[in-house]
């Protein structure tokens, strides 16, 4: 599937797309941001954030995506 074909894709159906950027605190935030920017449906986007391992970058990456009309959680890392 190319990207265009995934796009449209995503355009039409009732899809949410969940990022857990818990797991990734050391990926390009600024990146993160633009993609979600040119997202199609950024209301339908859910991130997950940690809550001690983003700090201070956290702090802007939540606000830019509560911008953009994302939904944003905070969670604990919890080691099983």
């Amino acid at each position: 599937m190319t990207l265009q074909e995934a796009t449209h894709r995503l355009e039409k159906e009732d899809t949410e797309v969940v990022i857990d950027w818990s797991q990734k605190p050391d990926t390009d935030i600024d990146s993160m941001i633009q993609w979600i920017s040119t997202y199609p449906r950024r209301k339908d986007v859910h991130v997950y954030l940690g809550s001690q391992r983003h700090k201070p970058q956290g702090r802007k990456l939540q606000n830019a995506l509560q911008a953009l009309g994302c939904r944003v959680t905070n969670r604990s890392l919890v080691l099983a």
